[in-house]
């Protein structure tokens, strides 16, 4: 496992889960509020998106996870309890609500849920905040992950997840950007080059969420936080993330 840092040391960090040893963020929804709820049909998104929705489950301790194909899951460091959590063991089994119920739609009852929650790996520090996690009953529909190429600054991005235990809801469209070094000045170069910003809406839950490249529709980020008025997300290209999930696909692989 990944060497876990006290999210308490980098302020910059402003998170939106909902786990007793982290920091509480704020609502950050920039300019007016674009988040939109997903119709139980998805009509209501554009035509490209919709199949993506099935991917998208909320963690019961208050984030967001996107299945990335054969049980394994992306979110957030920061999302996975802080205390030692037992490699390849249920997380559920000390951490009650660390379970996942997909496919959470407004007016929708037909959901499915993920009880066995194992961590594969997680690192919270100044450069990285990603975990990936293992789960029993994963659902059908799964996202592909950029892991080689950063997207260029301008290029268009979304995100979907469960703003405050709410059903999904999307955020619209935004543009990937170069962190503002005037709103994170704490954050060294070398750091940076994990670290994007963006000003797609998110709230209290949404930690976690994909951020996905609307050509490509693949995962190209973590969302995990933000200082006013941008939203930070971690690189899944950058060497440490790609690395973890290249790794536990070949473990996989090798059952």
């Amino acid at each position: 496992m990944r060497k876990i840092i006290s999210l308490f040391m980098f302020p910059w960090m402003m998170i939106s889960c909902g786990l007793e040893q982290t920091l509480s963020a704020p609502m950050k929804i920039i300019g007016e509020n674009d988040l939109k709820p997903v119709a139980k049909d998805a009509l209501n998104l554009p035509e490209n998106l919709r199949s993506l929705v099935g991917a998208f489950g909320m963690l019961e301790v208050g984030c967001t996870v996107t299945h990335i194909g054969d049980g394994l899951v992306l979110t957030a460091g920061h999302c996975v309890p802080q205390e030692k959590p037992p490699m390849g063991e249920c997380l559920a089994k000390k951490f009650p609500k660390m379970t996942v119920r997909w496919n959470y739609l407004e007016g929708d009852t037909q959901t499915s849920e993920s009880t066995c929650v194992k961590l594969v790996a997680t690192e919270l520090s100044q450069s990285l905040d990603f975990a990936i996690l293992e789960v029993d009953n994963p659902p059908k529909v799964k996202l592909d992950v950029e892991l080689n190429q950063r997207s260029l600054p301008g290029s268009q991005i979304t995100i979907f997840g469960y703003p405050r235990k709410r059903p999904l809801e999307w955020s619209g469209f935004c543009i990937v950007a170069v962190l503002p070094a005037d709103k994170f000045n704490d954050v060294s170069e070398e750091n940076r080059k994990h670290i994007f910003a963006h000003q797609c809406d998110t709230e209290q839950g949404q930690s976690g969420a994909a951020l996905i490249d609307t050509k490509t529709l693949e995962v190209i980020g973590v969302h995990h936080g933000g200082i006013e008025p941008w939203n930070t997300a971690t690189w899944t290209p950058a060497s440490g993330v790609a690395k973890a999930i290249k790794t536990a696909r070949e473990r996989l692989n090798r059952r």
